[in-house]
């Protein structure tokens, strides 16, 4: 092996480790959308470039995140090192170089509206908040967030829906009236959201066309305090619990486990080292579909560049298992029945 007894900061670029310490679904879905995904050729799905555009919220690679520049679209990575090609033909193509195609702020809205309500509606589904609990919260702790009076107006009616709809509930005998009443709000705060972003793209259209619009169109409309205190909720009460702490230990151990061994075994895969017979046994439990892009996209590359995507074949497999399927594989690597 080329690269033996060297350490992996010696051997990859700094984009391409900062691909690993950096990592992001996003820029994953690009991958997944443009290689990983065989229907007819290498080119994964075969997408358009504007629809590919559009789901690049960050124009920006792992060397070039800066939290603190105040621009949205420098808070993460949007592609990896090994589609920095397919980045820059987009790019090219839409005409946003430097910044998010306007179609990314609409997708991401359509995101927060979708991910916020239904954290909201799964939370006192399964217990972690009652009606009275989201309701106090609503009214005692968020108000003095709203930031001039159409802010506040927008969000006191949201608040006065969700008492309208219990009381509703209650007078019509509803079975679960609380539960009742929460579904139905949610649908009406969908749509008062969905208002909103549209008015926070409309009337930042300018700025949006021609790349200087830095910030979230939920974020400058009226529906602003109204989705902060969905999400502040949610973390209060959901992700802060000691069922998801549990949850997600449990998680990091199977995930740091997986990568572990698979990371181990794909290091001397296709090079001159030979491979022991358990590498040999991991690596024939990755997928086909992402062992043949590697061989497609590896093909006369340096080894630095092989190594690295070698990498990113175990990050592939580990990406698109389905949480069920990764604790399973896990059991059953362990002796676990």
């Amino acid at each position: 092996m080329e690269f033996k007894g060297q350490k992996i900061d010696e051997v990859l670029t700094e984009q391409m480790l900062g691909d690993f310490y950096h990592f992001e679904g996003n820029a994953q879905a690009v991958r997944l959308l443009t290689k990983l995904h065989f229907l007819i050729d290498k080119n994964g799905m075969n997408l358009n470039y504007t629809l590919l555009n559009a789901i690049i919220k960050y124009p920006v690679s792992s060397v070039q995140i800066n939290k603190n520049s105040g621009d949205i679209k420098d808070k993460k990575m949007g592609y990896y090192y090994a589609e920095e090609g397919i980045f820059n033909a987009v790019t090219n193509s839409t005409g946003a170089i430097g910044c998010r195609h306007p179609l990314a702020f609409i997708l991401e809205a359509a995101d927060d509206i979708a991910y916020k309500t239904a954290d909201i509606e799964d939370a006192v589904k399964k217990g972690f908040i009652s009606y009275q609990q989201l309701l106090f919260e609503l009214k005692n702790v968020y108000t003095n967030k709203c930031v001039d009076d159409g802010e506040k107006k927008e969000y006191n009616h949201a608040v006065e829906k969700l008492e309208l709809y219990y009381n509703k509930a209650i007078e019509n005998k509803v079975s679960h009236p609380e539960q009742n009443a929460v579904q139905r709000w949610i649908i009406y705060v969908q749509g008062v959201l969905l208002r909103c972003a549209s008015y926070g793209f409309t009337s930042n259209y300018n700025a949006i066309m021609n790349g200087s619009f830095t910030k979230e169109i939920i974020s400058v409309s009226h529906g602003n305090t109204i989705a902060y205190a969905l999400s502040d909720i949610s973390f209060k009460y959901v992700f802060q619990s000691k069922q998801i702490y549990k949850l997600e230990i449990a998680a990091g151990t199977i995930i740091e486990y997986l990568l572990d061994k698979f990371t181990n075994a794909v290091v001397k895969y296709d090079t001159d080292e030979k491979l022991s017979s358990l590498d040999k046994r991991l690596i024939a439990l990755i997928s086909d579909n992402y062992i043949q892009a590697y061989k497609i996209h590896s093909a006369e590359k340096d080894e630095s560049e092989k190594l690295y995507l070698r990498l990113l074949l175990v990050t592939d497999f580990i990406c698109g298992m389905t949480d069920s399927y990764a604790k399973r594989l896990y059991q059953e690597i362990n002796g676990i029945i």
